[in-house]
């Protein structure tokens, strides 16, 4: 299985740059369609070459969690089931009160 290129980290996206021979400056781009604003597809990072995003999408998935199943009560009780990159899934529930959210999410898959 590729390496999630947001399993990396900050450092760990400078150094795939630096280790495939890609300026630099590229490093701060990336990061801030990762981070900034969110991108969930390489083809969306049109500063980036094409080359680039072929490289990085081939190596490095660019994936986010996805709802599959929101069932909510009517006292607004949220309980979501969510599937990680790799097809494990994991629950979560939204829990409201008056004056907060309280979010409950699993860390492991299966619990």
């Amino acid at each position: 299985m590729n390496t999630m290129i947001k399993s990396l980290g900050i450092e760990g996206v400078r150094n795939l740059v630096e280790n495939a021979h890609i300026p630099s400056f590229r490093t701060m781009q990336l990061l801030s369609w990762m981070y900034d604003k969110g991108v969930s597809s390489y083809s969306d990072m049109t500063n980036l070459p094409k080359s680039m995003r072929e490289q990085l999408g081939d190596a490095y998935p660019l994936t986010y969690p996805e709802v599959l199943v929101k069932q909510e009560s009517s006292d607004g009780t949220a309980k979501y089931l969510v599937e990680l990159f790799d097809g494990a899934t994991t629950e979560m529930v939204a829990l409201p009160s008056h004056d907060r959210l309280t979010v409950c999410a699993s860390s492991q898959s299966g619990c």
